[in-house]
């Protein structure tokens, strides 16, 4: 482990870097592309090196009291990868170099902080085996399967940050609504030592509750969120804040709760509690039936015609519980990777 100070005083920002190895199979690359859907992205930034985010503390960072800037890419040397390779002729990252830039932590906290963001925001630790031998026997499966061998589920950071991804983008095309959340990230985000917040570099920042708590719509409104997302952001966070909504409660219960709750909330419908589910709670078995380019690419998949009804979504997918989610991640990532379907999913994220 290494640590390096990047300014003067007691609160300076320092760095820690060490190295992970993360339990087979897992390609850093397809599960980044995952956490970041669009280049656009300035949240989770990823150049194809490097991923770049700045993740707020949490019950699972450890001893670490304010956001920090994670940073993973393919170790370099010998422990970087060996022969095995995926399906797909890629090699699977055997190490992953890590570093972790905080203010106000011990080196420690910082590498145990790290540690477990990594295994959280990335999924590493995720046993696959059960969708491994599902996706085997199922002809659409294996391909599919095969070509994205490595791909984890990554999951943002919490319900709060699941929402603030999930609100901006409902019914727009996924980059203008990642383009909403940064405008929200560089008005309301914390402002630190160690990002750089505020330009088109990124990584930026989402904003806490407390942060957006105190927001006038029509501050929103100038940055291009509709009225109702902008009423439905600002409530949440107040209700986050006044403890009116119980966020840590929300997020344990069973997925039917989960939705229940979120749908009690003003602007947040099937769609946005689906996607949390899957993309914040980590329910490998929910997919999102509510977005319709999700709907577009099963049936597109399948070699389907017609417009796809929920019904027919869900019996589709029956087949492949409880690894339903898991198999729209593979859509989206698929969809990513090859040059000829760019455009074509569109809303899925």
């Amino acid at each position: 482990m290494n640590a390096s100070t990047q300014a003067g005083g007691a609160d300076a920002a320092r760095t820690v870097s060490f190295t992970l190895a993360p339990p087979q199979p897992f390609r850093l690359d397809l599960t980044a592309m995952a956490l970041q859907r669009r280049r656009n992205n300035q949240i989770d930034v990823w150049d194809g090196v490097t991923l770049r985010r700045v993740l707020p503390a949490t019950a699972s960072s450890g001893a670490l009291t304010g956001p920090f800037l994670l940073e993973v890419t393919s170790a370099v040397g010998a422990d970087a990868t060996s022969g095995a390779r995926s399906a797909g002729d890629a090699p699977l990252t055997r190490a992953l170099r890590v570093s972790v830039t905080a203010t106000g932590a011990s080196e420690a906290a910082m590498a145990l902080g790290g540690e477990r963001a990594v295994r959280d925001l990335l999924g590493t630790d995720v046993d696959l085996t059960g969708f491994y031998a599902l996706a085997a026997a199922d002809p659409h499966l294996a391909p599919l399967a095969g070509r994205l061998r490595g791909l984890k589920p990554p999951r943002y950071p919490g319900l709060f940050e699941g929402l603030l991804n999930a609100v901006p983008c409902q019914q727009v095309t996924l980059t203008f609504g990642l383009q909403l959340v940064a405008r929200l990230a560089r008005a309301y985000g914390p402002r630190l030592p160690f990002a750089p917040t505020g330009t088109d570099a990124g990584p930026l920042a989402l904003p806490t509750a407390e942060g957006l708590a105190g927001a006038a719509a029509e501050e929103l409104g100038a940055m291009g969120f509709s009225r109702a997302k902008a009423r439905t952001l600002i409530e949440l966070a107040g209700k986050i804040v006044s403890g009116k909504l119980d966020i840590a409660g929300v997020a344990s219960a069973a997925d039917a709760e989960v939705a229940q709750r979120l749908g009690g909330l003003f602007g947040v419908g099937r769609w946005t509690s689906e996607y949390v589910l899957l993309r914040a709670l980590g329910r490998l078995g929910v997919f999102p039936h509510g977005d319709s380019g999700a709907r577009n690419g099963l049936a597109r998949f399948l070699g389907e015609e017609g417009k796809p009804s929920y019904a027919w979504v869900a019996e589709r997918v029956a087949a492949w519980q409880p690894y339903a989610g898991f198999v729209y991640l593979h859509l989206l990532v698929d969809g990513a990777t090859r040059a000829d379907a760019a455009g074509e999913l569109h809303a899925l994220g």
